[in-house]
């Protein structure tokens, strides 16, 4: 046994890529409402206040319906509505369901809202290290390949 756990944390040594690529992480994330392009991106400020007000981490919130495989649509909106405020000050709550609204009559729906706004929130918002970032942009493209979104 004590062998499987010295092994588990042995550092692995890996030799210098020739050409190393860089995967860098979009600065914020983005949804176009109306015509207007409005970006977002947690702190670790929002992050906290959004954990004080659920009791949980935020990665237990990403996905809380058994059904759906997404949260309700009042937490997500609470999500954007925090991301939004270094970006947009002053965006209330009224404002986001205004702008969810109009999403909805523009042909969005709140799948494509999970998929292709909250979920990106925390992409940029470092929840997730680079590698999975790309493969989870990899897997959005997949699913917006050919739909309209």
């Amino acid at each position: 046994m004590e062998n499987y756990i010295d092994a588990a944390f042995e550092e692995k040594k890996q030799e210098p890529a020739a050409e190393e690529t860089r995967v860098t992480r979009r600065p914020f994330a983005t949804w176009e409402v109306g015509g207007e392009t409005y970006r977002m991106k947690l702190s670790t400020a929002d992050v906290q206040e959004l954990e004080q007000r659920y009791k949980t981490n935020l990665m237990n919130i990403m996905a809380t319906d058994d059904d759906t495989g997404m949260p309700a649509l009042s937490i997500m909106l609470d999500v954007a509505q925090q991301a939004m405020q270094r970006y947009h000050h002053g965006m209330t709550r009224a404002k986001i369901m205004d702008l969810f609204d109009q999403y909805v009559e523009e042909g969005g729906s709140q799948f494509d809202f999970y998929v292709n706004v909250f979920t990106n929130i925390f992409l940029v918002s470092g929840f997730f290290s680079k590698a999975r970032v790309q493969k989870m942009e990899n897997v959005q493209a997949n699913l917006n390949d050919g739909a309209e979104v």
